[in-house]
């Protein structure tokens, strides 16, 4: 063996190690932290933490009730506009993959999926809430961006796998 070769398996093997080593140190320490925020954190979950709205800042207590509540509400009128849109964008792609406008519509969901969040979440702000001046409507017209064209293609994908002689 060549001491160039030598030498770069050594440098090779030192570097492996140095890299493990700094995994572990950066492990540990995010495991420090969760462990800290489990023993010091862990004794104000229970019941009322859940259930009670929250408490003026100052005063110990309180809970997340509202939060809870407003993101289940959130999340289910995304589910309301996003799911059935997704699924009949399936259909679709499934049942006329070969045609211009399923093409377009492939297109527009990889166009949809590319654009950040923080774009859509001010294109849904300047929609709905800055005219309306109430937030709630905006959660079912940036929410379904996440999963609509995800849903789309992945289930036109799978729909596409179903053999022609079940479909009809």
């Amino acid at each position: 063996m060549s001491p160039r070769l030598r030498w770069r398996k050594f440098v090779s093997g030192f570097m492996l190690t140095m890299t493990g080593v700094c995994a572990l140190i950066a492990v540990s320490v995010l495991f420090l932290i969760l462990g800290y925020l489990a023993v010091h954190g862990g004794a104000s979950i229970n019941w009322n933490f859940f259930t009670k709205l929250p408490v003026p800042v100052g005063e110990t207590g309180g809970g997340l009730a509202n939060a809870i509540l407003g993101s289940a509400k959130m999340l289910l009128l995304a589910t309301i506009f996003g799911v059935p849109i997704g699924f009949f964008g399936a259909i679709y792609l499934a049942e006329f993959s070969g045609g211009t406008t399923a093409f377009i519509v492939r297109y527009a969901a990889d166009l949809l999926n590319g654009v950040p969040s923080i774009v859509i979440g001010i294109f849904a702000y300047s929609l709905v809430v800055h005219p309306f001046c109430w937030p709630s409507p905006a959660s079912p017209v940036k929410l379904p961006r996440s999963s609509l064209p995800l849903l789309a293609i992945n289930s036109g994908a799978l729909a596409g796998l179903i053999p022609r002689l079940l479909c009809r």
